[in-house]
């Protein structure tokens, strides 16, 4: 008989209400699915209390570009945990069992500023995917275990969305990191109280450094576990991240971040230097002291996460791009980019002052021309005033002659100067930057046509 959450999650919303089938199952799916539960709970009331204490104005603040796009994403996942929630109390309800009640959440530094809301929900819903993925090694009944990885993909694709609302990669890895539920409420702990879970939690373990952890960043850790009456000198750091067979031991007094990671990272301290084993199944925790701790190394910001937060510098997405493996491309594209624009404003630039000379010297072609025509006519008009009147006429036509040739000589020159200015500029520079150097050339060929107005009427009146 298939399991009434294997049918309520594949099926219909709708059928959230619907009344749970009576099943029978063994004690750990029952475990699992109260511990799923607990979670959903927390995920619930997270979200809920964000909802209510953040405005629109508080995620513009933190440097959101368009804060529809958290607000959005968040109400999606407060239904979706809602949601989750009913589906998992019918679930028990089928199996016989109680869902766990009582519990109080600590969401108080969570919950201090939108920022710290991002981290948290980031670390919640990695670390919802990271139990469920879990989960699987430990779920006998195949319905219920089908109804858990169908949650699970939801919470990775809210992982994902998280990761680019803090500014990380979408999907960092190619493959995830299992956590069983002991380590876990070592992360999930810290924020419960109040009610009895069905597993014990490793001790709690923090990474105390106060910047964000990148390639060659120094760990230090704080943990009721390494309280000073244990020697630590032979412990170990352990960091197992997603497709990793093994974790990369290093000396926990020397615990270095190394390169070649993006995204989140597991860190567990243990009393030798042994790494641990990636398949949950194959793992040796008999020498687990605390942990694990969960860090995000964003060596790499996705332009979709540049979109969604437009706080984001481009010198320091640049240089981020180019801490990560596979940022090559990103990295070419923004080189690539700026050396197009660059041309294009220098093309620009050189088209304008090609243009602006050519103007210039057609402008002063013209005023050359018209400055040679006036001493023709000045020396006409001397030549005119000692011979006779038939020579002054003859002398008159002939200047009149040349001042009109020259005048249209150089309206012509200016109307070329023009139309190689619209032609050069037009079809490389936008429109409002052709129309103010063609306003230029136009004031420049009245001018002339101005002038050359004036050496006719200098003709007409030596001719009367």
């Amino acid at each position: 008989m298939r399991s009434v959450l294997s049918i309520l999650a594949l099926a219909s919303p709708l059928l959230v209400q619907s009344a749970p089938v009576r099943r029978v199952a063994n004690s750990t799916d029952v475990k699992i699915f109260q511990f799923a539960g607990a979670l959903e709970q927390l995920a619930n009331t997270f979200y809920e209390q964000a909802l209510s204490k953040f405005q629109a104005s508080d995620f513009l603040e933190a440097g959101y570009s368009d804060v529809s796009v958290p607000l959005q994403q968040i109400q999606a996942m407060w239904s979706n945990e809602a949601t989750q929630l009913s589906v998992i109390n019918s679930t028990l309800e089928s199996l016989g069992a109680s869902p766990i009640t009582g519990c109080q959440f600590d969401l108080t530094d969570a919950l201090a500023n939108v920022s710290s809301m991002a981290s948290a929900a980031r670390v919640m819903e990695n670390l919802g995917t990271s139990a469920y993925l879990g989960a699987v090694s430990m779920i006998s009944d195949p319905s219920l275990l089908t109804a858990a990885a169908s949650m699970m993909s939801v919470k990775a694709r809210q992982q994902t969305v998280l990761n680019v609302l803090n500014q990380g990669s979408a999907v960092p890895q190619a493959f995830d990191i299992a956590l069983n539920p002991s380590q876990v409420l070592a992360v999930a702990g810290s924020f419960i109280s109040g009610c009895q879970m069905p597993f014990t939690a490793n001790a709690a373990l923090s990474v105390t450094n106060t910047a964000p952890a990148q390639p060659g960043t120094v760990l230090s850790f704080a943990s009721a576990a390494l309280n000073g009456s244990t020697s630590t000198t032979n412990f170990a750091c352990q960091m197992l991240f997603g497709g990793a067979a093994f974790s990369i031991s290093q000396p926990l007094n020397n615990c270095v971040v190394p390169s070649g990671i993006n995204g989140p990272v597991a860190v567990f301290v243990t009393s030798d230097d042994q790494p641990i084993d990636a398949n949950i199944r194959e793992q040796n925790d008999n020498t687990l002291v605390a942990g694990p701790a969960m860090v995000f190394v964003d060596t790499m910001s996705d332009a979709l996460a540049q979109a969604a937060k437009g706080s984001v510098s481009s010198s320091s997405n640049s240089t981020s791009s180019g801490s990560s493996s596979g940022s090559g491309s990103s990295t070419s594209n923004s080189t690539s980019s700026g050396t197009s624009a660059s041309s294009d404003s220098a093309a620009t630039s050189t088209a304008i002052t090609v243009s602006s000379s050519a103007l210039s010297s057609s402008v002063a072609s013209a005023s050359s021309t018209l400055a040679s025509s006036s001493t023709v006519l000045s020396s006409s008009i001397a030549s005119a005033s000692a011979v006779t009147s038939s020579l002054i006429s003859s002398a008159s036509a002939s200047t009149s002659v040349v001042a009109t040739a020259t005048a249209s000589a150089a309206s012509t020159a200016v109307a070329s100067a023009t139309d190689t200015q619209s032609s050069a500029v037009t079809t490389i520079i936008s429109p409002s930057q052709a129309s103010a150097i063609l306003s230029v050339a136009s004031a420049e060929a009245a001018s002339a046509t101005v002038t050359a107005g004036v050496a006719s009427s200098a003709v007409a009146s030596a001719s009367a």
